[in-house]
């Protein structure tokens, strides 16, 4: 799914994002260039909303709760 997803994103231009296996899945991390915290996690919870809806299945699931700017990166190897 996380492949799908990548190359979805980048046919719409999308820059090469950050990849690692979170255990039960795969993070794809994009960098965002923001200050505004609310704003950005407003943002990012949207977009989750919108990529779950393309892309979900009754085996994979996009991991929706993952907008707040403080639980979305993990340090590999933590």
């Amino acid at each position: 799914m996380a492949k799908r997803i990548k190359a979805f994103l980048h046919s719409r231009s999308w820059p090469e994002p950050f990849a690692m296996l979170s255990g039960n899945g795969v993070h794809l991390l994009y960098p965002i260039d923001s200050e505004n915290v609310s704003e950005t996690s407003d943002a990012i919870k949207s977009f989750l909303r919108c990529v779950a809806l393309k892309f979900d299945s009754d085996r994979v699931k996009v991991d929706k709760s993952v907008f707040n700017a403080s639980r979305i990166w993990k340090l590999p190897g933590t």
